[in-house]
Protein backbone atom coordinates (compact mmCIF):
# COMPACT_ATOMS: atom_id res chain seq x y z
CA UNK A 1 0.00 0.00 0.00
CA UNK A 2 1.13 3.45 -0.75
CA UNK A 3 0.46 6.50 1.22
CA UNK A 4 1.04 9.61 -0.38
CA UNK A 5 1.35 12.75 1.86
CA UNK A 6 2.95 15.70 0.25
CA UNK A 7 4.36 18.40 2.96
CA UNK A 8 4.83 22.16 1.80
CA UNK A 9 7.72 23.81 3.32
CA UNK A 10 6.00 26.42 5.66
CA UNK A 11 6.39 28.46 8.91
CA UNK A 12 8.62 30.55 9.87
CA UNK A 13 12.52 29.79 8.27
CA UNK A 14 15.37 29.83 11.30
CA UNK A 15 18.62 30.90 10.41
CA UNK A 16 21.64 29.56 12.41
CA UNK A 17 22.21 33.63 13.50
CA UNK A 18 25.78 32.79 14.90
CA UNK A 19 27.72 29.98 13.20
CA UNK A 20 30.69 29.74 15.73
CA UNK A 21 32.91 27.50 15.39
CA UNK A 22 35.28 25.94 18.10
CA UNK A 23 38.85 25.20 17.04
CA UNK A 24 41.73 23.94 18.69
CA UNK A 25 44.83 25.51 19.22
CA UNK A 26 47.10 22.86 17.15
CA UNK A 27 47.72 22.71 13.28
CA UNK A 28 45.49 21.19 11.19
CA UNK A 29 47.03 18.27 9.35
CA UNK A 30 44.54 16.07 7.72
CA UNK A 31 46.57 13.43 6.43
CA UNK A 32 47.70 12.48 10.22
CA UNK A 33 45.46 9.60 12.06
CA UNK A 34 44.91 12.15 14.76
CA UNK A 35 41.25 13.18 15.49
CA UNK A 36 40.97 17.15 17.10
CA UNK A 37 37.83 16.74 19.14
CA UNK A 38 36.35 19.51 21.48
CA UNK A 39 38.11 19.64 24.96
CA UNK A 40 35.68 17.38 27.57
CA UNK A 41 34.60 14.70 24.81
CA UNK A 42 35.91 11.09 24.36
CA UNK A 43 36.96 9.36 21.19
CA UNK A 44 37.35 6.18 20.14
CA UNK A 45 39.39 4.43 17.53
CA UNK A 46 37.44 1.84 15.70
CA UNK A 47 39.29 2.29 12.40
CA UNK A 48 42.29 3.23 11.04
CA UNK A 49 44.33 3.17 7.54
CA UNK A 50 46.14 0.62 9.24
CA UNK A 51 43.25 -1.69 10.02
CA UNK A 52 41.03 -0.85 7.06
CA UNK A 53 44.00 -2.52 5.15
CA UNK A 54 43.64 -5.59 7.07
CA UNK A 55 40.39 -6.29 6.66
CA UNK A 56 40.64 -5.86 2.68
CA UNK A 57 40.44 -1.82 2.07
CA UNK A 58 37.73 -0.93 -0.64
CA UNK A 59 34.82 0.21 2.47
CA UNK A 60 31.52 1.45 1.23
CA UNK A 61 31.05 4.95 2.98
CA UNK A 62 27.85 3.30 4.27
CA UNK A 63 27.73 2.37 7.90
CA UNK A 64 25.62 1.58 10.87
CA UNK A 65 25.31 0.92 14.41
CA UNK A 66 23.75 -1.96 16.08
CA UNK A 67 21.86 -1.27 19.14
CA UNK A 68 24.41 -3.60 21.45
CA UNK A 69 27.06 -0.61 19.63
CA UNK A 70 28.77 -3.14 17.52
CA UNK A 71 29.53 -1.24 13.95
CA UNK A 72 28.45 -2.17 10.52
CA UNK A 73 30.77 -1.95 7.35
CA UNK A 74 30.84 -2.47 3.92
CA UNK A 75 34.04 -3.40 1.85
CA UNK A 76 35.17 -6.09 -0.92
CA UNK A 77 35.37 -8.94 2.09
CA UNK A 78 31.60 -8.44 2.82
CA UNK A 79 29.43 -7.09 5.25
CA UNK A 80 31.15 -7.08 8.90
CA UNK A 81 30.27 -6.51 12.48
CA UNK A 82 33.07 -4.44 14.10
CA UNK A 83 34.05 -4.72 17.86
CA UNK A 84 36.54 -3.31 19.98
CA UNK A 85 37.78 -5.88 21.86
CA UNK A 86 41.06 -6.37 24.50
CA UNK A 87 43.27 -6.69 20.73
CA UNK A 88 41.41 -3.90 19.04
CA UNK A 89 39.21 -3.89 16.47
CA UNK A 90 37.62 -7.45 15.72
CA UNK A 91 35.38 -8.17 13.20
CA UNK A 92 32.48 -10.80 11.91
CA UNK A 93 31.58 -11.69 8.57
CA UNK A 94 27.66 -11.11 8.21
CA UNK A 95 27.38 -11.51 4.27
CA UNK A 96 30.20 -12.21 1.90
CA UNK A 97 28.97 -9.95 -0.42
CA UNK A 98 27.80 -6.42 -0.02
CA UNK A 99 24.76 -4.90 -0.76
CA UNK A 100 24.33 -1.36 -2.93
CA UNK A 101 22.69 0.12 -0.01
CA UNK A 102 22.27 -0.68 3.29
CA UNK A 103 21.44 0.36 7.31
CA UNK A 104 19.89 -0.44 10.27
CA UNK A 105 16.10 -0.19 12.04
CA UNK A 106 15.70 0.88 15.91
CA UNK A 107 15.96 -3.47 16.45
CA UNK A 108 19.24 -3.99 14.42
CA UNK A 109 17.65 -5.55 11.46
CA UNK A 110 19.70 -5.06 8.39
CA UNK A 111 17.75 -4.21 5.65
CA UNK A 112 19.13 -3.78 2.27
CA UNK A 113 18.66 -2.64 -1.67
CA UNK A 114 20.22 -5.34 -4.18
CA UNK A 115 19.63 -3.69 -7.71
CA UNK A 116 16.22 -2.44 -7.93
CA UNK A 117 14.81 -4.35 -4.85
CA UNK A 118 14.52 -3.65 -1.32
CA UNK A 119 14.81 -6.39 1.69
CA UNK A 120 16.79 -7.32 4.55
CA UNK A 121 20.05 -9.75 5.59
CA UNK A 122 18.15 -13.10 6.26
CA UNK A 123 20.29 -15.74 6.91
CA UNK A 124 23.30 -14.41 5.22
CA UNK A 125 21.49 -13.39 2.44
CA UNK A 126 19.93 -10.40 0.79
CA UNK A 127 15.86 -11.08 0.75
CA UNK A 128 14.52 -9.40 -2.60
CA UNK A 129 11.28 -8.24 -1.08
CA UNK A 130 10.04 -5.02 -2.65
CA UNK A 131 10.44 -3.63 -5.95
CA UNK A 132 11.89 0.02 -5.77
CA UNK A 133 10.47 2.79 -7.97
CA UNK A 134 14.07 3.89 -8.97
CA UNK A 135 16.97 2.66 -9.68
CA UNK A 136 20.12 3.64 -7.29
CA UNK A 137 18.04 4.44 -4.63
CA UNK A 138 19.87 4.72 -1.22
CA UNK A 139 18.91 3.34 2.65
CA UNK A 140 18.93 5.54 6.14
CA UNK A 141 18.15 3.58 9.05
CA UNK A 142 15.72 4.72 11.66
CA UNK A 143 15.77 4.83 15.49
CA UNK A 144 12.32 2.91 15.16
CA UNK A 145 11.45 -0.52 15.06
CA UNK A 146 10.52 -1.27 11.42
CA UNK A 147 11.40 1.39 9.92
CA UNK A 148 14.02 2.86 7.33
CA UNK A 149 14.08 5.77 4.57
CA UNK A 150 14.82 5.62 1.15
CA UNK A 151 15.17 8.57 -1.36
CA UNK A 152 17.86 9.24 -4.03
CA UNK A 153 18.09 7.30 -7.50
CA UNK A 154 17.10 7.96 -11.06
CA UNK A 155 14.59 7.58 -13.44
CA UNK A 156 15.10 3.39 -15.17
CA UNK A 157 13.75 4.68 -18.67
CA UNK A 158 14.56 8.18 -20.08
CA UNK A 159 15.86 11.12 -19.58
CA UNK A 160 13.38 12.11 -16.70
CA UNK A 161 14.85 12.60 -13.29
CA UNK A 162 12.63 11.38 -10.00
CA UNK A 163 11.09 13.79 -7.65
CA UNK A 164 13.18 14.85 -4.80
CA UNK A 165 11.04 12.45 -2.33
CA UNK A 166 11.92 10.60 0.66
CA UNK A 167 10.42 7.47 1.29
CA UNK A 168 9.39 5.79 4.73
CA UNK A 169 8.96 1.93 4.96
CA UNK A 170 7.16 0.20 7.79
CA UNK A 171 7.00 -3.41 8.47
CA UNK A 172 3.47 -3.24 7.50
CA UNK A 173 4.45 -2.96 4.13
CA UNK A 174 3.47 0.54 4.02
CA UNK A 175 5.83 2.93 1.74
CA UNK A 176 4.91 6.34 2.32
CA UNK A 177 6.00 9.76 1.07
CA UNK A 178 7.27 11.18 3.91
CA UNK A 179 8.48 14.91 2.49
CA UNK A 180 9.52 16.06 -1.35
CA UNK A 181 11.56 19.25 -1.12
CA UNK A 182 13.37 21.16 -4.45
CA UNK A 183 16.59 19.84 -4.03
CA UNK A 184 18.36 16.64 -3.91
CA UNK A 185 18.55 14.47 -0.63
CA UNK A 186 21.84 13.49 0.81
CA UNK A 187 20.66 12.35 4.41
CA UNK A 188 18.05 10.92 6.45
CA UNK A 189 17.98 10.92 10.36
CA UNK A 190 15.21 10.69 12.99
CA UNK A 191 14.17 10.32 16.48
CA UNK A 192 10.68 9.83 17.53
CA UNK A 193 9.37 13.55 17.29
CA UNK A 194 10.59 13.89 13.95
CA UNK A 195 12.19 13.22 10.71
CA UNK A 196 15.33 15.75 9.37
CA UNK A 197 17.01 15.57 6.09
CA UNK A 198 19.54 17.03 4.48
CA UNK A 199 19.93 18.69 1.32
CA UNK A 200 24.43 20.00 0.23
CA UNK A 201 23.63 23.15 2.08
CA UNK A 202 19.92 22.81 4.40
CA UNK A 203 18.86 21.07 7.06
CA UNK A 204 14.93 20.40 7.10
CA UNK A 205 12.55 19.18 9.98
CA UNK A 206 9.92 17.10 9.02
CA UNK A 207 7.09 16.55 11.53
CA UNK A 208 3.28 15.66 11.22
CA UNK A 209 1.95 19.00 10.45
CA UNK A 210 5.08 20.55 8.16
CA UNK A 211 8.44 20.92 6.78
CA UNK A 212 10.64 23.61 8.52
CA UNK A 213 14.40 25.16 7.34
CA UNK A 214 16.23 24.34 10.77
CA UNK A 215 19.44 25.97 9.19
CA UNK A 216 21.21 26.67 6.01
CA UNK A 217 25.17 26.07 5.90
CA UNK A 218 27.53 29.00 4.41
CA UNK A 219 28.83 27.61 0.97
CA UNK A 220 32.64 28.48 2.56
CA UNK A 221 32.04 25.78 5.02
CA UNK A 222 31.59 22.99 2.62
CA UNK A 223 28.46 20.40 1.94
CA UNK A 224 26.63 18.64 4.30
CA UNK A 225 27.63 14.92 3.71
CA UNK A 226 25.51 13.30 6.61
CA UNK A 227 23.22 14.30 9.60
CA UNK A 228 22.34 12.38 13.17
CA UNK A 229 20.24 13.50 15.79
CA UNK A 230 19.82 13.14 19.44
CA UNK A 231 16.63 10.54 20.85
CA UNK A 232 15.49 13.20 22.79
CA UNK A 233 15.38 15.81 19.63
CA UNK A 234 17.76 18.24 22.00
CA UNK A 235 20.87 17.98 19.43
CA UNK A 236 21.22 17.91 15.59
CA UNK A 237 24.63 17.04 14.31
CA UNK A 238 25.59 17.45 11.00
CA UNK A 239 29.10 16.65 9.16
CA UNK A 240 30.98 18.14 6.17
CA UNK A 241 33.73 16.65 4.50
CA UNK A 242 36.22 17.75 6.82
CA UNK A 243 34.59 18.75 10.12
CA UNK A 244 31.73 17.22 12.80
CA UNK A 245 29.49 19.84 13.97
CA UNK A 246 26.34 20.02 15.98
CA UNK A 247 23.64 22.39 16.46
CA UNK A 248 22.16 22.80 19.81
CA UNK A 249 19.83 26.49 20.34
CA UNK A 250 20.90 29.09 17.99
CA UNK A 251 24.65 28.08 17.48
CA UNK A 252 26.88 25.24 15.40
CA UNK A 253 30.33 23.78 17.52
CA UNK A 254 32.68 22.42 15.28
CA UNK A 255 32.97 18.42 17.43
CA UNK A 256 35.80 17.08 15.59
CA UNK A 257 37.64 20.27 13.48
CA UNK A 258 39.39 17.47 11.41
CA UNK A 259 37.23 14.63 11.24
CA UNK A 260 34.30 14.34 9.18
CA UNK A 261 32.10 12.26 6.14
CA UNK A 262 28.84 10.04 7.65
CA UNK A 263 27.84 9.98 11.13
CA UNK A 264 25.31 8.20 13.14
CA UNK A 265 23.55 8.12 16.19
CA UNK A 266 22.96 5.32 18.96
CA UNK A 267 23.21 5.07 22.96
CA UNK A 268 24.05 8.72 23.13
CA UNK A 269 27.16 8.07 21.03
CA UNK A 270 28.50 9.85 18.11
CA UNK A 271 30.17 7.37 15.08
CA UNK A 272 31.98 9.36 13.01
CA UNK A 273 33.54 7.56 9.61
CA UNK A 274 35.58 9.38 6.94
CA UNK A 275 36.50 6.96 3.71
CA UNK A 276 38.65 9.02 2.31
CA UNK A 277 41.07 8.77 5.51
CA UNK A 278 39.68 5.94 6.42
CA UNK A 279 39.12 7.05 9.96
CA UNK A 280 36.25 5.63 12.19
CA UNK A 281 35.88 7.35 15.72
CA UNK A 282 33.09 6.56 18.26
CA UNK A 283 32.92 9.96 20.35
CA UNK A 284 31.39 10.09 23.67
CA UNK A 285 30.22 12.33 26.46
CA UNK A 286 28.43 14.34 24.17
CA UNK A 287 25.49 14.95 26.81
CA UNK A 288 27.61 16.41 29.63
CA UNK A 289 29.65 18.84 27.56
CA UNK A 290 26.13 19.76 25.80
CA UNK A 291 25.04 20.52 29.75
CA UNK A 292 27.79 22.49 30.44
CA UNK A 293 28.06 24.45 26.88
CA UNK A 294 24.24 25.55 27.60
CA UNK A 295 25.51 26.37 31.38
CA UNK A 296 28.17 28.52 30.11
CA UNK A 297 30.81 26.42 32.34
Amino acid sequence: MVRRRMLMIVGAILLIAVLWVWRLASNRNDGATVVEPVAGVTIQYLLTPDRCGALGDSFSPEFDVMPDSGVVVANASGLLLLHVGPDGTEADRLAATAPDSFALDGRGAVLSIIGPYFGQLEDNEYSRAVPLPYDGMRLAGSSIPGAAYLFGGHARYGNMEPPNRVYGFYSDGTLQIEAEIPDPVVAVADNSQAIYLATAHEILRVSEKDIHLVMRLPEQLGEITSIATQSDDKALYFATGKETFVVSGMSAVSVLRNLGGIIRMRNGNLYVWSPTRKIMVGVGGLQSWLEQQQRGT
